[in-house]
């Protein structure tokens, strides 16, 4: 069976054992079906790893997360940090939105602008720091400085 996710790329769910494995002929995508860490998915669940290759599609982001965590400063919890200096920047809250949970966990964390960063993980805690971390290097400059 395929299943279309853009023009010129498609993923192919092969079923074995009531199991279906997903491959592509699309370069891009076999680089990103080649990192999901669950190769083989229940039919319930195709529609996970086809929204999550979408999406990755639409974002220009074909490869899949490093496996290699970030880690935030020793004693800091990025998430709550995060949402501390979004409070003081735009007067709320950031929210949080799971994207996927298949190959991995993808979170959303999304700032009262409208931008949105995307962090991977195990779980969902994992995931969230992730995505807050990225915030904080990219909306606050602040990790980057304090890892050097």
């Amino acid at each position: 069976m395929k299943q279309k996710i853009t023009e010129n790329a498609y993923l192919t769910f092969v079923e074995a054992d009531g199991k279906f494995s997903f491959s592509s002929e699309n370069k891009n995508l076999q680089k990103w079906v080649d990192t999901c860490k669950q190769k083989r998915v229940k039919l319930s669940e195709i529609h996970f790893v086809v929204n999550a290759a979408k999406k990755y599609m639409r974002n220009g982001v074909i490869t899949a997360p490093s496996k290699k965590a970030r880690v935030a400063p020793q004693g800091i919890n990025p998430v709550s940090e995060l949402n501390e200096l979004v409070q003081k920047k735009y007067g709320q809250s950031i929210k949080t939105e799971i994207i996927s949970y298949s190959p991995d966990i993808a979170v959303d964390v999304i700032l009262p602008d409208g931008s949105a960063f995307t962090g991977y993980g195990e779980n969902q805690k994992i995931a969230r720091i992730d995505a807050a971390i990225k915030a904080l290097e990219i909306e606050f400059i602040l990790y980057e400085i304090r890892r050097k």
